[in-house]
């Protein structure tokens, strides 16, 4: 991964949950997690949230060296902790997001990050009158400022920030804000979208 770039996974519980029946298994997941989990009483919720931990592990493992058992993505996504790429020593920043069937998870070495998506073709009942374009407008909103709330307030040492908006697979909006510190790193970001 260059100092510029990001880095967008995109994906269905589905695919990642049938990649590995390991991904029942608890044995992935770190002493917080197994209590996040505890507290998720739904079978989906739960098959979900084990799905997306051993999916991004998967990832972060392929990037930082780290055994997926030692990444805890309370920390990491949550709390902001840095991660270190193998690679080079850069610190990476990493975001999670999943909306009913859909992962989306985003590492960059840039700056904190923040990724969020939303199913465009759901109703929304505040909407006046729920047309395409005024559900595509609210989602795009929507999603911004969840994806903002991601990246943190971090503003002081990453002043500027890099939005971007991806409307293919799935019927999905997706998000991607990276706060950067400087405005020529922002407007050298090159994000790459892999859809699995």
């Amino acid at each position: 991964m260059s100092p510029n770039e990001a880095l967008i996974f995109l994906f269905s519980i589905e695919k990642a949950h049938g990649a590995s029946q390991f991904a029942l298994k608890e044995e992935f997941l770190t002493a917080s997690e197994i209590a996040r989990l505890r507290k998720i009483s739904d079978d989906g919720r739960r098959r979900e949230f084990l799905a997306s931990r051993y999916a991004c592990k998967v990832i972060l493992e392929r990037f930082t060296g780290m055994k997926k058992s030692k990444i805890d993505l309370e920390e990491v996504v949550r709390r902001r902790q840095e991660l270190v790429s193998k690679v080079d020593g850069r610190p990476l920043y990493a975001s999670l997001a999943h909306h009913d069937h859909l992962i989306a998870f985003a590492l960059t070495p840039i700056g904190p990050v923040g990724v969020d998506l939303e199913q465009k073709d759901r109703d929304v009942k505040v909407l006046k009158d729920n047309s395409v374009e005024e559900r595509r407008n609210f989602f795009r909103t929507w999603t911004e400022r969840e994806a903002k709330l991601k990246a943190g307030p971090s503003r002081a040492k990453f002043p500027y920030e890099f939005v971007q908006f991806h409307e293919k697979k799935f019927n999905s909006i997706l998000c991607l804000v990276i706060l950067s510190e400087s405005p020529v790193q922002r407007e050298e970001i090159s994000v790459s979208l892999h859809e699995e």
